[in-house]
């Protein structure tokens, strides 16, 4: 029955039997420590289940809502904390009883974390098929199904472990590979080396989503119809610009106003920089008919003007088509495509003249001749701004100029001062990582920065460098507690409360930051405010309930110690030694890590421990993967990440070393795939005489091309789809490795319904509109927004969504 309760998560209540027993499939009820059944359980299973699931997942995510006071206390599992006897073993059994069950042939311990489950989960989707963590809650779920204590040997202590599985990267396969629009910084820096343009409309461009961290998430980043408009508008206004000034971006000048060898080669010239790629002769056929029309009547330069608003409108321009060409298997990244991938990770505009010519000559074939380009391009001074554009986003610095500060109580805190922040964080970040082969640890522990006047007065500091041009000087002599990144103004304000300094913002960070374990939001119900400010007790008083109350124990032990470290820094980053009367107590703890566990004296034996952590290494690999590949290291690039991390480690954490391993990695030139030719995408970057492009949706394909007749959905008779209500759904387009549909949605009943539906879809949901959504694959719950909810008689609405197969 689809109601049936073995929750992992925190289930809603309506799920158990309100006494504190659990439904169980067969209907009946059961109290809570039915759930846990006793039996013999293997040590190697326990141990592999601790490392595995327990530490970087359920304690994380799980606990805060499974334990005896928390929101899922009534259902099947409920966790013992960590402190109490017994506790991991309790732990195990719980889970393995989850994983033994299933519903639909499922078992439970996959449903609930990845969202399937039809009765959603109050905790989130913590976890989607194809992840690493997914892939591990298999593991887990086959090795309780098949008991292997019997197969165990000796392990070096005495206890057992489990026998060797197989090598899981004795082959390191390629990964899925998304069409990425540009990010905004991506189309200023872009239009700035294609115009020689100062201008900067993408800063002004509809803000992009931000997925763990980092804002150029392929899967998100879609064009929307304002983001159309505004990139409609600044083509036109950079097209203007350009045949301002023609003699920039042409390569030769015209003989008469309609001169088509001087516009041939004009189009063929600047379409190769703007699309990465030399035009197809289809290309430079449209766009010259373009330039012939206009020129006719208006001159040279107005076709020029129309050809380049064209193709800054075309999807050719505007994403990344690094998807390759059909090899045997899979597909291969042409020259053309590696350039533009190797540019965009290293310099974040398009390809320079030597990378252009690379890909012309076939240099880039190898990994040689692609380790040859990337070690160029790191010396550049593209390079050096895109560096520090990952750090600025890995540590959530981007928001320092918008954080919220309370006047009253930092009335020092300025403007001036927000800015100042942020030329020193800059300047820190590029001078430890312009200097080739410079080390994570460097970053970390440099007991150096760099500060103006305003921001001299502000700190206290006196420096002993020479100012730049900006007034900026080194400052060699600062406290013991400020060193390294994390010690800098610009972390430490940013990662405070408007009027005061917050240990769970600061040890937030580290916790998902710097050890990559994401951490659940608060349960249902629990009162998330922190304590107000108290200038009688310390934060730590203030704090205390955290460490003491549950369930806020369960999640604030991981945070909470690790922030008390950062104490000797208030809410906007100045140094202090007392609070509220007395000496800052800066003591603290790493604990539920993977292999980081430790105490600490203060914020500095924090960071040194930080920095000399094997799991803070692979953490910053892991965290640079995201961000080269737009998208997070799933199941399928688990042995790519794994692979990158040792070559990490080998270089001794140099961050340039870092950058190559990325650049070497197989992911970078190949993607698996049916080996079905992909289709040219139709450019739609000429839509009419003055060059009004059309912006393709998301995956850059024309939106109409694929799109099929409505047909009934077969779902509409499922078990959750609202009685009365029928779809319709449209096909909006295909594209190689995904798809967009439409379901119409209508009432047939003659009274108001607040609807729901099933669609099976078959793929991975990575965008979805005008709908609530349970579940990203297989049978997904779609329910109505809080607009659209209630439907009258005979009334249709319409949901949408992109897939990616």
């Amino acid at each position: 029955m689809l109601t049936a309760a073995l929750a992992l998560g925190c289930g809603p209540a309506a799920m158990d039997g309100g006494d504190g027993a659990v439904a169980r499939e067969d209907g009946a009820l059961s109290p809570p420590d039915a759930a846990v059944p006793e039996g013999p359980v293997c040590d190697a299973d326990v141990r592999w289940f601790r490392q595995t699931l327990w530490t970087p997942l359920l304690a994380v995510q799980c606990a805060g809502c499974h334990n005896a006071a928390g929101t899922a206390a009534t259902t099947r599992m409920v966790f013992r904390a960590e402190s109490e006897a017994g506790w991991l073993e309790h732990n195990f059994r719980a889970v393995r009883a989850v994983a033994l069950a299933e519903l639909a042939g499922v078992p439970q311990l996959l449903l609930r974390p990845s969202g399937r489950h039809p009765m959603g989960h109050t905790g989130g989707t913590l976890t989607a098929p194809g992840t690493s963590e997914y892939a591990d809650l298999e593991r887990f779920v086959a090795r309780a199904r098949t008991p292997t204590c019997g197969a165990t040997m000796p392990g070096a202590d005495g206890g057992v472990t489990m026998p060797t599985e197989p090598s899981r990267c004795a082959t390191v396969r390629p990964g899925a590979r998304m069409l990425r629009r540009l990010t905004a910084s991506e189309y200023d820096r872009t239009v700035r080396d294609l115009l020689g343009t100062t201008a900067q409309h993408g800063a002004r461009f509809v803000a992009d989503p931000v997925v763990e961290g980092f804002d150029n998430d392929a899967a998100s980043l879609v064009v929307s119809p304002l983001l159309a408009e505004q990139l409609r508008v600044a083509a036109e206004a950079l097209a203007t610009e350009g045949a301002a000034a023609l003699a920039r971006i042409a390569p030769c000048t015209p003989a008469s106003p309609t001169d088509a060898v001087c516009a041939r080669r004009f189009v063929e010239s600047f379409g190769e920089r703007a699309f990465r790629r030399p035009l197809a002769a289809g290309d430079v056929t449209r766009y010259l008919a373009l330039h012939a029309a206009i020129s006719a009547q208006e001159g040279f330069a107005e076709g020029v003007e129309a050809v380049v608003a064209a193709m800054l409108q075309s999807p050719h321009f505007l994403y990344r088509m690094e998807l390759g060409v059909a090899m045997g298997t899979g597909y291969q990244l042409t020259p053309w495509e590696v350039a533009t991938e190797l540019s965009y990770l290293l310099t974040g505009t398009l390809p320079d003249a030597a990378l252009f010519e690379a890909a012309r000559s076939g240099a880039l074939a190898t990994s040689a001749g692609i380790e040859t380009q990337a070690r160029r391009l790191l010396a550049t001074p593209g390079a050096q701004e895109s560096m520090r554009r990952f750090v600025t986003q890995w540590l959530d610095v981007d928001r320092l100029s918008s954080v919220p500060k309370d006047g009253t109580s930092f009335p020092a805190f300025t403007p001036a001062v927000r800015a100042s922040m942020r030329g020193e964080f800059d300047r820190y970040v590029d001078a430890v990582l312009s200097r080739r082969g410079a080390t994570l640890v460097e970053l970390l522990t440099s007991p150096f920065t760099f500060v103006d006047p305003t921001l001299a007065t502000f700190y206290g500091m006196t420096p002993d460098g020479a100012p730049d041009a900006q007034g900026f000087r080194r400052v060699s002599r600062l406290e013991a507690q400020r060193v390294g990144v994390l010690g800098l103004g610009a972390v430490q304000t940013t990662h405070a409360r408007p009027n005061a300094s917050s240990p769970v913002h600061r040890g937030r960070l580290v916790r998902e930051r710097l050890l990559c374990q994401t951490l659940p939001p608060p349960p249902p119900g629990v009162n998330a405010q922190p304590p107000d400010p108290d200038p009688r007790r310390t934060v730590r008083e203030q704090y205390a309930m955290h460490a003491s109350v549950r369930p806020c124990v369960d999640c604030h032990r991981l945070i909470d110690p690790i922030g008390f470290t950062f104490e000797f820094f208030d809410g906007v980053g100045r140094f202090r030694t007392t609070e509220a009367g007395r000496p800052v107590d800066g003591r603290g703890e790493v604990v539920g890590s993977r292999t980081s566990d430790r105490a600490v004296a203060d914020g500095r034996g924090l960071v040194e421990h930080l920095a000399a952590s094997p799991e803070v290494h692979d953490c910053f690999a892991r965290q640079l993967f995201r961000y080269a590949y737009a998208m997070g290291a799933g199941e399928q690039t688990s042995c790519a990440l794994a692979e990158v991390q040792e070559r990490f480690r080998g270089s001794m954490l140099s961050v340039d070393e870092l950058f190559v391993a990325l650049a070497r990695s197989v992911h970078f030139t190949r993607r698996e795939g049916p080996t079905t030719p992909v289709t040219p995408t139709p450019d739609a970057g000429v839509a009419d005489a003055r060059g009004d492009a059309m912006v393709a949706a998301e995956a850059g394909a024309d939106a109409g091309r694929d799109a099929a007749m409505p047909t009934p959905d077969a779902m509409t008779s499922g078990p959750m789809t609202t009685a009365g209500v029928t779809t319709m759904t449209v096909r909006d387009s295909t594209w190689d490795m995904g798809f967009c549909e439409r379901v119409i949605v209508t009432n047939g009943t003659a009274a108001p319904v607040d609807w729901a539906v099933v669609h099976t879809i078959a793929g991975t949901v990575t965008t979805s509109w005008n709908s609530e959504r349970t579940g990203d694959s297989g049978a997904v719950v779609f329910r109505g927004a809080m607009w659209n909810r209630t439907l009258a008689p005979r009334e249709r609405t319409e949901l949408g969504f992109c897939a990616r197969r």
